[in-house]
Protein backbone atom coordinates (compact mmCIF):
# COMPACT_ATOMS: atom_id res chain seq x y z
CA UNK A 1 0.00 0.00 0.00
CA UNK A 2 1.57 3.38 -1.01
CA UNK A 3 2.17 5.92 1.77
CA UNK A 4 -0.37 8.71 2.23
CA UNK A 5 0.33 11.82 0.13
CA UNK A 6 1.21 13.97 3.16
CA UNK A 7 4.11 11.66 4.06
CA UNK A 8 5.81 11.82 0.67
CA UNK A 9 9.16 13.67 0.84
CA UNK A 10 8.24 15.79 -2.19
CA UNK A 11 5.11 17.10 -0.47
CA UNK A 12 6.91 17.69 2.84
CA UNK A 13 9.68 19.59 1.03
CA UNK A 14 7.15 21.73 -0.85
CA UNK A 15 5.26 22.57 2.35
CA UNK A 16 8.48 23.50 4.15
CA UNK A 17 9.60 25.72 1.28
CA UNK A 18 6.27 27.53 1.39
CA UNK A 19 6.71 28.20 5.11
CA UNK A 20 10.25 29.48 4.53
CA UNK A 21 8.92 31.84 1.88
CA UNK A 22 6.46 33.14 4.48
CA UNK A 23 9.46 33.70 6.79
CA UNK A 24 8.25 31.05 9.20
CA UNK A 25 11.42 28.97 9.44
CA UNK A 26 10.59 27.41 12.80
CA UNK A 27 7.33 25.95 11.46
CA UNK A 28 9.17 24.70 8.38
CA UNK A 29 11.78 23.03 10.58
CA UNK A 30 9.05 21.38 12.67
CA UNK A 31 7.48 19.90 9.54
CA UNK A 32 10.81 18.58 8.30
CA UNK A 33 11.89 17.30 11.73
CA UNK A 34 8.67 15.33 12.15
CA UNK A 35 9.19 13.78 8.72
CA UNK A 36 12.90 12.89 8.93
CA UNK A 37 12.55 11.32 12.40
CA UNK A 38 9.48 9.27 11.44
CA UNK A 39 9.88 5.51 10.95
CA UNK A 40 7.80 5.76 7.78
CA UNK A 41 10.59 7.79 6.19
CA UNK A 42 12.66 4.60 5.81
CA UNK A 43 10.36 3.52 2.99
CA UNK A 44 11.14 6.68 0.97
CA UNK A 45 13.70 6.72 -1.82
CA UNK A 46 17.06 8.37 -1.13
CA UNK A 47 16.70 10.55 -4.23
CA UNK A 48 13.52 12.07 -2.79
CA UNK A 49 14.76 12.27 0.79
CA UNK A 50 18.14 13.95 0.16
CA UNK A 51 16.69 17.40 -0.80
CA UNK A 52 14.55 17.25 2.33
CA UNK A 53 17.65 16.62 4.46
CA UNK A 54 19.60 19.43 2.80
CA UNK A 55 16.86 21.94 3.63
CA UNK A 56 16.52 20.41 7.09
CA UNK A 57 20.20 20.94 8.00
CA UNK A 58 20.09 24.45 6.51
CA UNK A 59 17.19 25.39 8.80
CA UNK A 60 18.82 23.68 11.80
CA UNK A 61 21.93 25.80 11.30
CA UNK A 62 19.99 29.03 10.72
CA UNK A 63 18.01 28.49 13.91
CA UNK A 64 20.90 26.97 15.92
CA UNK A 65 18.95 23.78 16.57
CA UNK A 66 21.81 21.39 17.19
CA UNK A 67 19.77 18.73 19.01
CA UNK A 68 17.14 18.61 16.27
CA UNK A 69 19.89 18.30 13.69
CA UNK A 70 21.44 15.38 15.57
CA UNK A 71 18.10 13.53 15.74
CA UNK A 72 17.43 13.94 12.03
CA UNK A 73 20.97 13.16 10.90
CA UNK A 74 21.15 10.04 13.04
CA UNK A 75 17.94 8.72 11.48
CA UNK A 76 19.13 9.60 7.99
CA UNK A 77 22.39 7.75 8.57
CA UNK A 78 20.47 4.62 9.64
CA UNK A 79 18.15 4.92 6.64
CA UNK A 80 20.85 5.41 4.01
CA UNK A 81 23.95 3.57 5.21
CA UNK A 82 23.01 0.22 3.67
CA UNK A 83 22.17 1.60 0.24
CA UNK A 84 23.90 4.94 -0.40
CA UNK A 85 26.83 6.14 1.71
CA UNK A 86 27.57 9.01 -0.69
CA UNK A 87 24.34 10.81 0.19
CA UNK A 88 25.21 10.67 3.89
CA UNK A 89 28.55 12.35 3.19
CA UNK A 90 26.82 14.97 1.01
CA UNK A 91 24.31 15.92 3.72
CA UNK A 92 26.80 15.87 6.60
CA UNK A 93 29.38 17.82 4.63
CA UNK A 94 26.75 20.45 3.89
CA UNK A 95 25.87 20.61 7.59
CA UNK A 96 29.50 21.35 8.52
CA UNK A 97 29.98 23.86 5.68
CA UNK A 98 26.92 25.86 6.74
CA UNK A 99 28.08 25.97 10.38
CA UNK A 100 31.56 27.12 9.31
CA UNK A 101 30.03 29.81 7.09
CA UNK A 102 28.04 31.14 10.03
CA UNK A 103 31.20 31.50 12.13
CA UNK A 104 32.95 33.34 9.28
CA UNK A 105 29.94 35.66 8.83
CA UNK A 106 29.76 36.32 12.58
CA UNK A 107 33.44 37.23 12.68
CA UNK A 108 33.01 39.61 9.77
CA UNK A 109 30.02 41.22 11.49
CA UNK A 110 31.93 41.55 14.76
CA UNK A 111 34.77 43.27 12.90
CA UNK A 112 32.31 45.77 11.43
CA UNK A 113 30.74 46.52 14.81
CA UNK A 114 34.08 46.98 16.55
CA UNK A 115 36.34 49.93 15.87
CA UNK A 116 39.30 49.53 13.54
CA UNK A 117 41.71 49.97 16.44
CA UNK A 118 40.45 46.90 18.22
CA UNK A 119 42.02 43.60 17.24
CA UNK A 120 40.04 40.49 16.41
CA UNK A 121 40.81 37.74 18.90
CA UNK A 122 38.82 34.80 20.13
CA UNK A 123 41.40 33.54 22.61
CA UNK A 124 39.43 34.99 25.54
CA UNK A 125 36.17 33.21 24.71
CA UNK A 126 35.41 30.80 27.55
CA UNK A 127 34.54 27.12 27.52
CA UNK A 128 32.34 26.46 24.49
CA UNK A 129 30.46 23.73 26.34
CA UNK A 130 29.76 25.90 29.40
CA UNK A 131 26.17 27.01 29.82
CA UNK A 132 25.48 30.76 30.00
CA UNK A 133 23.53 31.66 33.12
CA UNK A 134 21.66 34.91 33.82
CA UNK A 135 24.26 35.60 36.52
CA UNK A 136 27.21 35.21 34.12
CA UNK A 137 25.54 37.42 31.52
CA UNK A 138 24.81 40.12 34.14
CA UNK A 139 28.36 39.89 35.46
CA UNK A 140 29.85 40.33 31.98
CA UNK A 141 27.62 43.37 31.43
CA UNK A 142 28.65 45.22 34.58
CA UNK A 143 32.30 44.13 34.59
CA UNK A 144 35.18 45.97 33.00
CA UNK A 145 35.08 43.74 29.96
CA UNK A 146 36.33 45.43 26.81
CA UNK A 147 33.82 46.27 24.07
CA UNK A 148 35.61 43.89 21.68
CA UNK A 149 35.12 41.06 24.19
CA UNK A 150 31.44 41.88 24.56
CA UNK A 151 31.02 41.95 20.80
CA UNK A 152 32.63 38.53 20.47
CA UNK A 153 30.47 37.20 23.30
CA UNK A 154 27.28 38.45 21.69
CA UNK A 155 27.97 37.73 18.01
CA UNK A 156 30.75 35.20 17.53
CA UNK A 157 30.63 32.92 20.58
CA UNK A 158 27.15 31.43 19.91
CA UNK A 159 28.26 30.34 16.44
CA UNK A 160 31.58 29.04 17.72
CA UNK A 161 29.64 26.91 20.19
CA UNK A 162 27.33 25.68 17.45
CA UNK A 163 30.24 24.78 15.15
CA UNK A 164 31.96 22.88 17.95
CA UNK A 165 28.68 21.05 18.64
CA UNK A 166 28.46 20.27 14.92
CA UNK A 167 31.84 18.53 14.88
CA UNK A 168 30.95 16.58 18.02
CA UNK A 169 27.63 15.50 16.48
CA UNK A 170 29.22 14.22 13.26
CA UNK A 171 31.98 12.34 15.08
CA UNK A 172 29.48 10.77 17.46
CA UNK A 173 27.24 9.56 14.62
CA UNK A 174 30.12 8.27 12.47
CA UNK A 175 32.15 6.53 15.18
CA UNK A 176 33.14 2.87 14.67
CA UNK A 177 31.54 2.65 11.23
CA UNK A 178 33.80 1.31 8.48
CA UNK A 179 31.56 2.70 5.72
CA UNK A 180 31.85 6.23 7.10
CA UNK A 181 35.47 6.01 8.25
CA UNK A 182 36.87 8.43 5.66
CA UNK A 183 34.34 11.15 6.53
CA UNK A 184 34.99 10.52 10.23
CA UNK A 185 38.71 11.17 9.79
CA UNK A 186 38.09 14.20 7.57
CA UNK A 187 35.81 15.72 10.22
CA UNK A 188 38.43 15.01 12.88
CA UNK A 189 41.02 16.96 10.89
CA UNK A 190 38.56 19.85 10.51
CA UNK A 191 37.97 19.85 14.27
CA UNK A 192 41.75 19.93 14.85
CA UNK A 193 42.07 22.95 12.58
CA UNK A 194 39.16 24.63 14.39
CA UNK A 195 40.98 24.21 17.72
CA UNK A 196 44.22 25.50 16.23
CA UNK A 197 42.69 28.47 14.39
CA UNK A 198 40.72 29.72 17.39
CA UNK A 199 43.23 28.56 20.05
CA UNK A 200 40.63 26.31 21.68
CA UNK A 201 42.79 24.42 24.18
CA UNK A 202 39.97 23.11 26.37
CA UNK A 203 38.05 21.81 23.37
CA UNK A 204 41.19 20.23 21.91
CA UNK A 205 41.76 18.23 25.11
CA UNK A 206 38.14 17.02 24.99
CA UNK A 207 38.47 16.14 21.32
CA UNK A 208 41.57 14.04 21.98
CA UNK A 209 39.83 12.25 24.83
CA UNK A 210 36.78 11.67 22.63
CA UNK A 211 38.94 10.10 19.91
CA UNK A 212 40.64 7.83 22.47
CA UNK A 213 37.26 6.65 23.74
CA UNK A 214 36.05 6.01 20.19
CA UNK A 215 39.17 3.96 19.43
CA UNK A 216 38.90 1.97 22.65
CA UNK A 217 35.23 1.22 21.94
CA UNK A 218 36.08 0.24 18.37
CA UNK A 219 38.52 -2.36 19.68
CA UNK A 220 36.01 -3.47 22.32
CA UNK A 221 33.13 -3.85 19.86
CA UNK A 222 35.12 -5.01 16.86
CA UNK A 223 32.68 -7.89 16.25
CA UNK A 224 29.77 -5.57 15.52
CA UNK A 225 28.46 -5.34 11.98
CA UNK A 226 30.36 -2.72 9.92
CA UNK A 227 32.75 -1.98 12.81
CA UNK A 228 36.14 -0.57 11.80
CA UNK A 229 38.94 -3.11 11.48
CA UNK A 230 42.28 -1.87 12.78
CA UNK A 231 43.93 -4.88 11.15
CA UNK A 232 43.12 -3.35 7.78
CA UNK A 233 46.25 -1.41 6.66
CA UNK A 234 44.30 1.45 5.08
CA UNK A 235 42.11 1.96 8.16
CA UNK A 236 45.12 1.89 10.46
CA UNK A 237 46.98 4.33 8.22
CA UNK A 238 44.08 6.78 8.38
CA UNK A 239 44.12 6.61 12.18
CA UNK A 240 47.89 7.10 12.15
CA UNK A 241 47.55 10.17 9.90
CA UNK A 242 45.02 11.59 12.34
CA UNK A 243 47.24 10.95 15.37
CA UNK A 244 50.23 12.58 13.66
CA UNK A 245 48.11 15.67 13.01
CA UNK A 246 46.82 15.55 16.59
CA UNK A 247 50.41 15.54 17.83
CA UNK A 248 51.27 18.51 15.63
CA UNK A 249 48.32 20.59 16.84
CA UNK A 250 49.08 19.73 20.49
CA UNK A 251 52.64 21.00 20.06
CA UNK A 252 51.48 24.13 18.20
CA UNK A 253 49.04 24.88 21.05
CA UNK A 254 51.85 24.18 23.55
CA UNK A 255 49.71 21.61 25.36
CA UNK A 256 52.68 19.48 26.35
CA UNK A 257 50.85 16.91 28.46
CA UNK A 258 48.34 16.38 25.68
CA UNK A 259 51.21 16.19 23.20
CA UNK A 260 52.82 13.41 25.24
CA UNK A 261 49.50 11.52 25.36
CA UNK A 262 49.29 11.95 21.58
CA UNK A 263 52.79 10.47 21.26
CA UNK A 264 51.61 7.43 23.23
CA UNK A 265 48.49 7.17 21.05
CA UNK A 266 50.66 7.30 17.94
CA UNK A 267 53.12 4.75 19.27
CA UNK A 268 50.29 2.33 20.14
CA UNK A 269 48.98 2.50 16.57
CA UNK A 270 52.49 2.20 15.12
CA UNK A 271 52.98 -1.03 17.09
CA UNK A 272 49.80 -2.43 15.47
CA UNK A 273 50.81 -1.45 11.95
CA UNK A 274 52.23 -4.16 9.69
CA UNK A 275 53.58 -1.64 7.22
CA UNK A 276 56.28 0.86 8.19
CA UNK A 277 55.21 4.49 8.55
CA UNK A 278 56.42 6.94 5.92
CA UNK A 279 59.76 8.59 6.62
CA UNK A 280 58.27 12.07 6.47
CA UNK A 281 55.72 11.11 9.16
CA UNK A 282 58.30 9.52 11.44
CA UNK A 283 60.60 12.52 11.01
CA UNK A 284 57.72 14.75 12.11
CA UNK A 285 57.05 12.38 15.04
CA UNK A 286 60.63 12.57 16.34
CA UNK A 287 60.85 16.34 15.75
CA UNK A 288 57.77 16.80 17.96
CA UNK A 289 59.33 14.53 20.57
CA UNK A 290 62.43 16.75 20.71
CA UNK A 291 60.22 19.72 21.58
CA UNK A 292 58.23 17.80 24.21
CA UNK A 293 61.33 16.47 25.98
CA UNK A 294 62.99 19.90 25.89
CA UNK A 295 60.01 21.54 27.59
CA UNK A 296 60.06 18.84 30.28
CA UNK A 297 63.85 19.42 30.64
CA UNK A 298 64.53 15.75 29.96
CA UNK A 299 67.78 16.45 28.12
CA UNK A 300 68.79 12.79 27.79
CA UNK A 301 65.71 11.74 25.85
CA UNK A 302 65.62 15.10 24.09
CA UNK A 303 69.06 14.30 22.65
CA UNK A 304 67.96 10.73 21.85
CA UNK A 305 64.97 12.08 19.89
CA UNK A 306 67.30 14.40 17.95
CA UNK A 307 69.51 11.40 17.15
CA UNK A 308 66.54 9.41 15.82
CA UNK A 309 65.39 12.42 13.79
CA UNK A 310 68.83 12.85 12.24
CA UNK A 311 69.05 9.15 11.37
CA UNK A 312 65.78 9.42 9.44
CA UNK A 313 66.95 12.50 7.53
CA UNK A 314 70.20 10.76 6.73
CA UNK A 315 68.43 7.63 5.47
CA UNK A 316 66.05 9.67 3.33
CA UNK A 317 68.91 11.66 1.81
CA UNK A 318 70.80 8.44 1.03
CA UNK A 319 67.75 6.83 -0.62
CA UNK A 320 67.04 9.89 -2.75
CA UNK A 321 70.70 10.17 -3.74
CA UNK A 322 70.79 6.55 -4.90
CA UNK A 323 67.43 6.54 -6.65
CA UNK A 324 65.99 9.54 -8.46
CA UNK A 325 62.47 8.07 -8.27
CA UNK A 326 62.68 7.61 -4.50
CA UNK A 327 61.80 11.27 -3.94
CA UNK A 328 58.16 10.37 -4.54
CA UNK A 329 58.26 7.86 -1.68
CA UNK A 330 60.43 10.00 0.64
CA UNK A 331 59.32 13.60 0.06
CA UNK A 332 61.45 15.04 2.88
CA UNK A 333 63.50 17.15 0.42
CA UNK A 334 66.48 16.83 2.75
CA UNK A 335 69.28 19.22 1.84
CA UNK A 336 72.87 19.44 3.09
CA UNK A 337 71.83 22.47 5.14
CA UNK A 338 69.08 20.42 6.84
CA UNK A 339 71.56 17.66 7.69
CA UNK A 340 74.10 20.16 9.03
CA UNK A 341 71.46 21.81 11.20
CA UNK A 342 70.17 18.47 12.50
CA UNK A 343 73.71 17.19 13.16
CA UNK A 344 74.50 20.37 15.11
CA UNK A 345 71.41 19.91 17.28
CA UNK A 346 72.21 16.23 17.86
CA UNK A 347 75.65 17.12 19.21
CA UNK A 348 74.52 20.24 21.09
CA UNK A 349 71.65 18.42 22.78
CA UNK A 350 73.97 15.56 23.77
CA UNK A 351 76.46 18.05 25.25
CA UNK A 352 73.59 19.55 27.29
CA UNK A 353 72.85 16.26 29.06
CA UNK A 354 73.92 16.53 32.74
CA UNK A 355 77.20 14.71 33.36
CA UNK A 356 76.10 13.57 36.82
CA UNK A 357 72.72 12.55 38.23
CA UNK A 358 70.26 15.39 38.83
CA UNK A 359 68.48 13.73 41.77
CA UNK A 360 68.59 15.99 44.81
CA UNK A 361 67.62 13.67 47.61
CA UNK A 362 68.83 10.39 49.07
CA UNK A 363 65.44 9.67 50.60
CA UNK A 364 63.43 6.80 49.14
CA UNK A 365 66.32 6.16 46.76
CA UNK A 366 65.22 2.65 45.82
CA UNK A 367 61.68 3.74 44.97
CA UNK A 368 62.98 6.71 43.00
CA UNK A 369 65.36 4.50 41.04
CA UNK A 370 62.58 2.01 40.28
CA UNK A 371 60.21 4.77 39.14
CA UNK A 372 62.96 6.30 37.01
CA UNK A 373 63.72 2.92 35.47
CA UNK A 374 60.05 2.34 34.56
CA UNK A 375 59.79 5.84 33.12
CA UNK A 376 62.96 5.39 31.07
CA UNK A 377 61.70 2.05 29.71
CA UNK A 378 58.46 3.72 28.67
CA UNK A 379 60.26 6.60 26.96
CA UNK A 380 62.72 4.24 25.28
CA UNK A 381 59.79 2.37 23.75
CA UNK A 382 58.31 5.62 22.44
CA UNK A 383 61.61 6.32 20.68
CA UNK A 384 61.70 2.82 19.20
CA UNK A 385 65.13 2.14 20.74
CA UNK A 386 66.34 -1.32 21.78
CA UNK A 387 68.01 -0.01 24.96
CA UNK A 388 67.75 3.09 27.12
CA UNK A 389 70.02 5.89 25.85
CA UNK A 390 72.94 7.21 27.86
CA UNK A 391 75.21 10.19 27.35
CA UNK A 392 78.09 7.91 26.35
CA UNK A 393 75.98 5.86 23.92
CA UNK A 394 74.66 8.98 22.18
CA UNK A 395 78.17 10.39 21.72
CA UNK A 396 79.46 7.05 20.44
CA UNK A 397 76.62 6.85 17.93
CA UNK A 398 77.13 10.47 16.83
CA UNK A 399 80.87 9.99 16.28
CA UNK A 400 80.36 6.74 14.37
CA UNK A 401 78.09 8.58 11.92
CA UNK A 402 80.61 11.38 11.38
CA UNK A 403 78.57 14.14 12.98
CA UNK A 404 81.68 16.06 14.01
CA UNK A 405 82.47 16.68 10.34
CA UNK A 406 78.85 17.48 9.51
CA UNK A 407 77.95 19.90 12.35
CA UNK A 408 78.66 23.61 12.66
CA UNK A 409 82.29 24.54 13.57
CA UNK A 410 81.46 26.18 16.90
CA UNK A 411 79.55 23.06 18.04
CA UNK A 412 82.54 20.92 17.04
CA UNK A 413 84.84 23.19 19.07
CA UNK A 414 82.45 23.03 22.02
CA UNK A 415 82.58 19.22 21.92
CA UNK A 416 86.37 19.18 21.89
CA UNK A 417 86.62 21.61 24.82
CA UNK A 418 84.09 19.75 26.98
CA UNK A 419 84.74 16.14 26.08
CA UNK A 420 88.32 15.89 24.76
CA UNK A 421 90.67 18.64 25.99
CA UNK A 422 91.90 19.25 29.52
CA UNK A 423 92.25 22.90 30.58
CA UNK A 424 90.83 23.60 34.05
CA UNK A 425 92.15 27.19 34.24
CA UNK A 426 90.77 28.30 30.87
CA UNK A 427 87.72 26.16 30.09
CA UNK A 428 85.21 28.98 30.69
CA UNK A 429 87.36 31.48 28.83
CA UNK A 430 87.60 29.19 25.78
CA UNK A 431 83.86 28.44 25.79
CA UNK A 432 82.65 32.04 26.32
CA UNK A 433 82.74 33.11 22.62
CA UNK A 434 80.98 29.84 21.64
CA UNK A 435 78.34 30.43 24.30
CA UNK A 436 77.75 33.92 22.87
CA UNK A 437 77.23 32.43 19.39
CA UNK A 438 74.80 29.83 20.73
CA UNK A 439 72.95 32.47 22.75
CA UNK A 440 72.56 34.65 19.66
CA UNK A 441 70.72 31.85 17.81
CA UNK A 442 67.00 31.84 18.84
CA UNK A 443 66.73 28.08 18.32
CA UNK A 444 69.91 27.23 20.24
CA UNK A 445 69.64 29.84 23.00
CA UNK A 446 67.55 27.45 25.13
CA UNK A 447 70.62 25.20 25.55
CA UNK A 448 72.73 27.85 27.34
CA UNK A 449 71.43 27.05 30.84
CA UNK A 450 71.96 23.25 30.73
CA UNK A 451 75.34 23.80 29.04
CA UNK A 452 76.43 26.03 31.93
CA UNK A 453 75.71 23.18 34.34
CA UNK A 454 77.84 20.82 32.24
CA UNK A 455 80.65 23.42 31.98
CA UNK A 456 80.69 23.91 35.76
CA UNK A 457 80.77 20.15 36.25
CA UNK A 458 83.73 19.81 33.91
CA UNK A 459 85.47 22.75 35.63
CA UNK A 460 85.25 21.12 39.07
CA UNK A 461 86.13 17.67 37.75
CA UNK A 462 89.31 19.02 36.16
CA UNK A 463 90.22 21.22 39.13
CA UNK A 464 89.90 18.20 41.43
CA UNK A 465 92.54 16.41 39.38
CA UNK A 466 95.03 19.28 39.83
CA UNK A 467 94.31 20.71 43.32
CA UNK A 468 93.50 19.25 46.72
CA UNK A 469 91.95 22.52 47.94
CA UNK A 470 91.03 25.80 46.27
CA UNK A 471 89.60 29.07 47.56
CA UNK A 472 86.05 29.93 46.60
CA UNK A 473 87.11 33.25 45.08
CA UNK A 474 89.59 31.40 42.86
CA UNK A 475 86.70 29.27 41.50
CA UNK A 476 84.45 32.31 41.04
CA UNK A 477 87.17 34.04 39.02
CA UNK A 478 87.45 30.98 36.74
CA UNK A 479 83.68 30.51 36.31
CA UNK A 480 83.14 33.62 34.20
CA UNK A 481 80.56 33.62 31.38
CA UNK A 482 79.73 36.33 28.81
CA UNK A 483 76.85 38.70 29.40
CA UNK A 484 73.92 38.13 29.62
CA UNK A 485 74.76 34.57 30.68
CA UNK A 486 76.87 35.40 33.73
CA UNK A 487 76.29 33.07 36.68
CA UNK A 488 75.99 34.58 40.17
CA UNK A 489 78.25 33.52 43.04
CA UNK A 490 75.18 32.20 44.87
CA UNK A 491 74.34 29.90 41.96
CA UNK A 492 77.89 28.53 41.92
CA UNK A 493 77.84 27.96 45.69
CA UNK A 494 74.53 26.12 45.35
CA UNK A 495 76.04 24.03 42.55
CA UNK A 496 78.99 23.12 44.82
CA UNK A 497 76.67 22.11 47.68
CA UNK A 498 74.56 19.91 45.37
CA UNK A 499 77.79 18.35 44.06
CA UNK A 500 78.88 17.55 47.62
CA UNK A 501 75.55 15.85 48.36
CA UNK A 502 76.02 13.61 45.33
Amino acid sequence: MPPPPHTKPENVLKRAQELVTLNNKQAALNVLHEHVTSKRTRNSTIAALEPVMLLFVELCVDLKKGKSAKDGLYNYKNTSQNTNVATIETVFRRFIELAEQKVAEAQAKADEVSTAAESTTLDNVGDLEAIETPESILLSTVSGEQSRDRTDRAIVTPWLKFLWETYRTVLDIFKNNARLEVMYQTTTHQAFQFCLKYTRKTEFRRLCELLRNHLQNAAKYSNQMHAINLSDPDTLQRHLDTRFQQLGVAVDLELWQEAFKSVEDTHTLLSLSKRPAKNVMMANYFEKLTRIFLVSENYLFHAAAWSRYYNLLRQSAAIVASNANAKKDNPTNTSDADLTKAASFVLLSALSIPVISTSRSRGALVDADEARKNKNTRLTNLLGMSQAPTRAILFKDALSKGLLKRCRPEIRDLYNILEVDFHPLSICKKISPILSQIGADPEMEKYVLPLQQVILTRLFQQLSQVYDTVELQFVLDLAQFPDPFQVSSGTIEKFIMNGCKK
